[in-house]
């Protein structure tokens, strides 16, 4: 991984959260810009969708994003805390959040496709 995983547990309600520093020589600040690098958007999505599938143990393919906010920049060494709850029917749809010393970062819904074993148990 890009990032370095710190921490990271599930609730038994199924609430992920977890702790991500992003070490400044991330192939990520390269070009996101010389001189004053900081962590695109795209990235800090991807980060989310990595602790989604690696908490629920399974590889479920993201159907869609909506409400996506980029509040504040991230920086070399920033220290994230990620936190991420699952609504709806089978767990198809997440309610993320990323902080940065309490300070929303981003924000949004992320959407899944069911599993085939959730359609059968549906």
């Amino acid at each position: 991984m890009w990032y370095n995983l710190k921490d990271m547990h599930q609730s038994s309600s199924g609430k992920i959260s977890a702790v991500v520093e992003v070490p400044p020589d991330s192939r990520w600040f390269r070009g996101h810009f010389p001189g004053e690098p900081i962590l695109p958007g795209v990235a800090l999505i991807g980060m989310v969708y990595d602790i989604t599938r690696l908490a629920q143990g399974a590889d479920r393919r993201m159907q869609g994003l909506r409400r996506v906010r980029f509040k504040q920049i991230v920086l070399p060494h920033d220290r994230l805390d990620v936190t991420i709850s699952f609504v709806g029917r089978n767990r198809g749809k997440s309610v993320f959040q990323v902080l940065s010393a309490g300070e929303l970062v981003s924000s949004g819904h992320m959407f899944f496709e069911s599993r085939p074993d959730e359609l059968v148990n549906s």
